[in-house]
């Protein structure tokens, strides 16, 4: 008997290894399998705007790294003594309008090169909903401005997908090589009301979906549907019923590298990963002890830079200013 509805993803046409440039943007969830690829040293970013859950702002980050775009303070609101990137995460506010400027204009110089390079883009999209500041149009933060100022409106899957088509038409254009993977953030808006938030999400489904139809290059992967119809327990969220936990973060990570690695780049970021947990050992015995334990992280760098083809330098010189310190 089946007590489960275990999910399998579609196989993919491509494969992702440690050489891949691979760049994520959108909710918190792209975040996660960022950070989990990146532990373990493969060619992974995500983008300096932060965190950004509806389309409409996703989509607009895009544009201003394809268009290299360069903010001014008129792009910028002012409110009560600080200005704020309302096209940018929380962390894009300061009393000094150059300060925000420079860490915006910054940040898009730096990720227009990385787009130009990417092979693999993953966008999550999290909410159809959208705020619609009175002067700075739609947003992609509040910035805990007072809500008088805002209407919050909900994108249709024909703005969607006109929006995206157009940005992706450039894209492909400018870089053929380039694969796109969507997602569906698992993460429940609950403060849009249950009805709502089914309701967005089903707007942003259908309107990936309509993408794929559309382009050859965009595919899906189903991290809304694993959550929802196949671990579907609340002990696999945080405490808050929304978040995913770490443990159904590790199974969506388990489930992302069955579908875009191969049996040996997934064999080379166990080794990376274990390898990494060595770092964080603690060593209880003497001195001769942790100098040894510090020789074999050593030298077992060395063996996987030599056997992955990654860069560890940062990691080995850690290890052996550590090192010098015990001698």
């Amino acid at each position: 008997m089946q007590f489960r509805t275990e999910v399998f993803p579609n196989d993919s046409d491509f494969q992702i290894d440690f050489n891949t440039k691979t760049l994520f943007l959108g909710s918190c969830f792209a975040t996660n399998i960022k950070q989990k690829m990146a532990l373990a040293n493969m060619d992974a970013h995500d983008i300096h705007h932060g965190i950004l859950f509806n389309p409409y702002s996703i989509n607009q980050a895009l544009c201003d790294l394809i268009g290299e775009v360069k903010y001014t303070e008129s792009d910028l609101l002012s409110w009560d003594g600080k200005y704020y990137s309302m096209n940018h995460s929380g962390s894009y506010i300061d009393s000094n309008a150059s300060n925000v400027m420079n860490k915006v204009n910054t940040g898009i110089e730096k990720d227009a090169i990385l787009l130009q390079n990417t092979e693999v883009l993953v966008v999550t999209l999290g909410s159809a909903w959208v705020y619609r500041h009175f002067n700075a149009g739609i947003v992609a933060n509040c910035h805990r401005i007072p809500s008088a100022q805002f209407i919050k409106e909900k994108l249709g899957v024909n703005d969607i997908v006109s929006q995206f088509s157009r940005t992706l038409e450039h894209l492909f254009c400018v870089n053929s090589k380039l694969k796109v993977i969507f997602s569906l953030s698992p993460v429940r808006h609950w403060k849009d009301g249950a009805v709502e938030n089914q309701w967005s999400k089903s707007i942003l489904n259908v309107a990936i979906h309509e993408l794929i139809r559309r382009f050859e290059k965009v595919s899906y992967f189903p991290a809304y549907e694993l959550i929802m119809d196949d671990l579907r327990d609340y002990r696999f969220f945080k405490e808050d019923l929304l978040h995913p936990n770490q443990m159904a973060i590790n199974y969506i990570w388990e489930k992302f590298q069955r579908t875009y690695f191969s049996e040996e780049t997934s064999s080379g970021v166990q080794k990376v990963e274990k390898w990494k947990k060595g770092m964080g050992h603690r060593v209880l015995g003497d001195k001769t002890d942790r100098m040894n334990h510090l020789s074999k992280l050593i030298e077992s760098a060395v063996i996987l830079e030599n056997e992955l083809l990654i860069d560890l330098s940062d990691e080995r010189e850690q290890l052996t200013l550590s090192k010098s310190q015990l001698s």
